[in-house]
């Protein structure tokens, strides 16, 4: 069985930390005003010391890597090749609606790690193409396939 991994900007050095496990700060609202931040902080367990990192930026690597081997965490942003076309997902954990490839089946709900769309402005022959495609169509798709997947950045950087 693998250790879990999780990744999180580091709030001293603004740099990615790693380690194998974290919590969320439990701050009274005082305590939070004194620091002047909004939010809670999260501590990220590493091989050497504990590390404070921005809460937003915290995400569980998926066991998976692009084709180029790099590791893929939940919040990067993925350039899929498909189709004669490059488009970019958002990679996020929890519970989405597998799409019923193009009608020919039922969309079913699934739960796991998932890629989202990123909206991009379509061509017109897209356009003309997506009129007759069910609204949720192609949104999300689970991450089964990586021989055509980068990951080129994340949410929190890009």
């Amino acid at each position: 069985m693998r250790q879990p991994k999780f990744r999180g900007i580091n709030k001293e050095s603004g740099n990615w930390s790693y380690g194998f496990g974290w919590y969320e700060t439990d701050y009274t609202d005082e305590f939070l005003k004194e620091l002047k931040q909004p939010k809670q902080d999260a501590v990220l367990f590493t091989e050497s010391s504990p590390i404070i990192c921005n809460i937003d930026s915290m995400g569980q690597f998926t066991g998976l890597t692009d084709k180029e081997g790099k590791e893929i965490y939940e919040g990067d942003i993925l350039l899929c090749e498909r189709y004669d076309e490059n488009e970019k997902y958002t990679v996020k954990f929890g519970q989405y609606k597998q799409d019923g490839s193009g009608g020919e089946y039922r969309g079913r709900p699934c739960i796991g790690w998932y890629a989202e769309w990123i909206e991009r402005e379509l061509t017109e022959e897209e356009e003309e193409y997506f009129a007759f495609i069910p609204e949720d169509f192609e949104r999300t798709d689970s991450i089964l396939s990586f021989e055509n997947v980068t990951v080129i950045g994340n949410i929190h950087e890009n």
